[in-house]
């Protein structure tokens, strides 16, 4: 199946498809060095077999596998890898591995002499059906995830479903939290579909259909929104609880899928019992989330500490923080609050 992403500045392929990986070589012909950025759950697993389609001329970096990894520090190494071995803006990096990787690479290639190239390779189905599509790069600081970065798309997205034999479970339910976000807020009609599947070992059977329509939506809201300033922040529905989540509990004990499970529960919980949601919506979530084994359910957590993470959030503007809503399954819109306000949507189910 092959999606083409197209907006005004920028236009590129999406294959997915068992075994696209095979083309690789002939979608960086054009390059004459190429750097592979991975990390180390996925080199030992597959950097190996990237390289064979590349030049023997063709570098890796390999980073530690994690959240805190996507930092400004690894950036910095790969920068002077990249000068070192006098890389241009004629040249490539290829990102082999989830959303860190992809982010990371991204935003090293848009910095790069002020942007080069890449391609992403991912190999999570979170990173398969979000973070490889779109443009957004960035590290983490110690303040909040993603609070650096730079819009950067790709110049190819090779999406192979066979990487996905080797996702251990919580991984793979984290993409699937995705999945059915993007069902939540822009298709009715998917959402059902995804309800018809028995388990997570029939879903697994259908994954390059799952995976095709979740990357549609995106690309249809991308197109609309490139720049992230109006229809796009839909795609954030469950982020900016989850995101605070993710930090509260330390980067990487939570794996953001999971995290984004968690926040699009509580706040649909608090938005239909605000009368702002369809009575029975938190009911439909929560009953897709029960079915494939995914944990939204609330820790014990510091409410003051999740107010101030949220107050971190990159979509802050001035005191309104903009959070995603459901009105329904299949129709969000987004809702300026406040952020004097913001515990009004943080009370326990």
């Amino acid at each position: 199946m092959n999606i083409e992403f197209k907006n005004p500045d920028v236009q590129y392929p999406i294959d997915i498809e068992n075994g696209c990986l095979q083309t690789l070589r002939a979608v960086v012909s054009d390059y004459s060095k190429i750097l592979v950025i991975s990390d180390s759950n996925v080199a030992p697993l597959y950097l190996e077999g990237v390289l064979g389609q590349l030049p023997p001329s063709a570098h890796s970096f390999v980073i530690e596998a994690g959240e805190s990894s996507k930092s400004l520090e690894n950036a910095t190494k790969i920068w002077e890898l990249m000068s070192r071995e006098e890389f241009s803006r004629s040249d490539l990096l290829i990102a082999l591995g989830g959303g860190v990787i992809g982010d990371l690479t991204g935003y090293v290639a848009s910095c790069y002499m002020r942007g080069i190239d890449f391609v992403q390779i991912p190999t999570t189905l979170l990173s398969m059906v979000d973070s490889s599509i779109g443009g957004k790069t960035a590290v983490n600081t110690a303040f909040a995830k993603n609070q650096i970065g730079a819009f950067h798309h790709p110049e190819h997205v090779l999406i192979d479903p066979d990487f996905l034999k080797t996702l251990s479970p919580v991984e793979f339910l984290s993409g699937l939290t995705e999945v059915i976000k993007m069902a939540a807020i822009w298709d009715a009609e998917f959402f059902e579909k995804l309800k018809t599947y028995e388990n997570v070992n029939d879903l697994q059977n259908n994954i390059a259909e799952v995976i095709t329509r979740a990357c549609e939506i995106k690309k249809e809201v991308v197109e609309s929104d490139p720049m992230d300033e109006g229809l796009r922040l839909i795609l954030n529905f469950g982020h900016t609880f989850g995101h605070a989540i993710e930090s509260y509990s330390g980067l990487g004990v939570v794996p953001h899928g999971i995290a984004v499970a968690k926040g699009m529960y509580w706040l649909t919980a608090n938005t239909e019992s605000l009368g702002l949601t369809k009575p029975g919506t938190t009911e439909q979530l929560v009953n897709v989330l029960n079915k494939f084994g995914i944990d939204y359910t609330l820790g014990d957590y510091d409410l003051t500490a999740i107010e101030h993470k949220i107050a971190l959030d990159k979509k802050r503007r001035s005191q309104i923080i903009k959070l995603v809503i459901l009105n329904d399954i299949g129709d969000s819109k987004i809702l300026p609050v406040d952020i004097a306000q913001i515990s009004t949507y943080l009370k326990r189910p």
